[in-house]
């Protein structure tokens, strides 16, 4: 038997996220044939079958290793559309319960994120000045028209974003402990 070779998670998942799309598809093809055909009016049965289908469909957008905040979002959704087909209350709460887990999953995902991109805001900037840096410092890349401004003003003013993106790259730094482990 030969194991396949993944080169990355999303590779790895990528058979998951077709089956998830084939659920979530036949789960909604279902809805619009049996709405077709009754013409609105659906059958407990009818009902049942289409609980399962989203239900099905979502539990295959969270069957990833990390699921997204894109996945956390559709499975919401299809776990919603299930709770409403569903015409019996244990199965309701089981849903309802479920929707729960993932609004707190969807809003913690959103807090990580916030979090890492305050983190890098230093590094961020860091990058921007040390390139403004650059353009200012160098008479070839502005050709000293930059409004008006002479050569002497221009390296001026390279010089203090340079140490401005000095300034930042060590901020960044320091709340990574990046000196305390080569130190």
């Amino acid at each position: 038997m030969d194991k396949k070779k993944y080169k990355s998670e999303e590779e790895k998942d990528k058979p998951k996220y077709d089956a998830a799309r084939d659920n979530e598809e036949k789960a909604y093809l279902k809805e619009q044939e049996l709405l077709k055909y009754k013409n609105g009016k659906l059958s407990e049965a009818d009902k049942l079958i289409l609980s399962r289908l989203f239900e099905k469909a979502a539990q295959s957008h969270l069957g990833t290793e990390n699921p997204i905040e894109n996945q956390i979002v559709k499975a919401l959704g299809l776990y919603q559309r299930a709770e409403m087909y569903s015409p019996y209350k244990n199965v309701k709460d089981r849903l309802g319960k479920n929707i729960e887990r993932l609004q707190v999953l969807k809003l913690s995902h959103k807090q990580n994120l916030e979090q890492r991109l305050k983190g890098n805001i230093p590094a961020i900037l860091s990058i921007a000045f040390l390139t403004s840096a650059l353009f200012f410092t160098s008479s070839s890349l502005t050709g000293n028209v930059v409004l008006g401004f002479g050569e002497n003003n221009l390296r001026f003013i390279g010089s203090g974003f340079f140490i401005a993106g000095l300034i930042c790259a060590f901020v960044f730094l320091k709340k990574k402990k990046f000196f305390s482990k080569v130190l």
